[in-house]
């Protein structure tokens, strides 16, 4: 994470060799809400803009786009990495439903 006069500007996040990738923090109320702006997400990918807004139980719903000849086939290869990097990050508690839609 990279700080100016104590606040987050930028995250830098290696998710694998060709994944990393860095968001711009657009902004910064903890623990309330953070938001952000990335960039360098895949070739010739859109940039992804994410608000978190914390407080009690939260539920995340994420969604990735893919674009070009390639696309099907990258998210039948990396779709089971996320999968795992996500449940080994963030375990379900009980009562967790897939409520995204």
């Amino acid at each position: 994470m990279e700080e100016q006069d104590g606040k987050p500007v930028a995250i830098k996040a290696n998710f694998g060799p060709g994944m990393e990738s860095l968001s711009t923090v657009t902004a910064w109320d903890p623990p309330h809400k953070f938001a952000a702006d990335s960039q360098n997400l895949g070739p010739n990918a859109p940039n992804v803009a994410t608000e978190w807004i914390m407080g009690g139980q939260v539920l995340i719903c994420m969604r990735l786009y893919l674009y070009g000849d390639r696309a099907a086939a990258t998210v039948v290869r990396d779709e089971p990495l996320w999968q795992a990097w996500v449940a080994e990050r963030f375990p379900a508690s009980g009562g967790a439903s897939s409520g995204c839609a």
